[in-house]
């Protein structure tokens, strides 16, 4: 009797679900589709080699439980809104969904990549604009290979403008993720620049933003755009100190702040060290 009454709630239940649902889409039929694309148009997204198998994935401000699918195939999914200051791009590359209201402001373009296709537009005036990163897409003028004790190593930077003084200089730095530590779900590491003068004294400074370590995934590569504003008086030659730092834990000391140790190893010397020192005019 009981397993009876169970399985009639539940289907009055589902049939009210369904009698609302009807009632929605009666009222407002296709609210939210998309336009058709104009003819001639490139497909709104292609999916990433790889699609749907181990290196994909699919970036976007969502909750990374919401099901995404191109091209009928399912990808790993992150929910995030630094993509436009810090990217993972997987082995087989990812595909970054943007949603821009009307009056929002220009969304921003994520690092290296590429719009995919035409954007979509929606009857209230919703644009969703997709762009695809690979990493034969990532730019890294100084290769490295330096690793650290969070299993991600420094792989190399780029420099964007010149480090002169008064410039307006953008860096991006990138990392390796080697390998995932049981710890990481407390981490919360970003890239930290600092600007140094001639004397070693610190003139700028900028930092990224923390990629969720949750979806690390071995393989990945960690994009951190910085940006650079110099001091007109600044006495060079300039040279940068990198860092990746997390600003929410606290050390055994009760210091604020964890930095990443990074191994650098110069023939049979070996350094440990949280700063690496960059001398773009040396």
């Amino acid at each position: 009797m009981l397993v009876f009454a169970l399985l009639l709630y539940t289907a009055t239940i589902n049939g009210l679900n369904t009698i609302r649902f009807a009632q929605n889409t009666a009222a407002f039929p296709a609210k939210t589709c998309p336009k058709r694309s104009p003819p001639g148009s490139e497909p709104a997204a292609r999916a990433p080699a790889g699609g749907g198998r181990t290196g994909s994935r699919c970036v976007s401000l969502m909750d990374e439980w919401s099901p995404i699918a191109f091209v009928g195939r399912n990808f790993r999914t992150e929910n995030t809104a630094t993509y436009g200051r810090a990217a993972l791009v997987p082995p087989g590359g990812a595909i970054v969904v943007l949603f821009q209201q009307p009056g929002d402001p220009t969304s921003l373009t994520p690092p290296y990549a590429r719009q995919a296709g035409s954007p979509l537009v929606l009857d209230d005036g919703t644009r969703i604009t997709i762009w695809r990163v690979t990493p034969g897409d990532l730019r890294i003028d100084h290769p490295a290979d330096i690793p650290s004790d969070i299993n991600v190593s420094f792989v190399g930077w780029t420099l964007g403008g010149d480090l002169a003084p008064g410039a307006a200089s953008r860096s991006i730095l990138s990392g390796g993720i080697d390998g995932l530590h049981p710890e990481r779900g407390i981490w919360s590491f970003l890239a930290v620049a600092h600007v140094l003068d001639t004397t070693g004294t610190q003139i700028a400074e900028d930092q990224g933003n923390a990629v969720s370590t949750l979806t690390w995934a071995v393989g990945d590569t960690m994009i951190q755009r910085l940006n650079l504003t110099i001091p007109a008086d600044a006495a060079g030659p300039l040279a940068l100190d990198v860092s990746l730092f997390d600003p929410v834990r606290v050390r055994d000391d009760g210091t604020p702040g964890v930095n990443a140790i990074f191994h650098v190893t110069d023939g049979e010397e070996n350094t440990y060290t949280a700063e690496i020192l960059i001398e773009p005019q040396q």
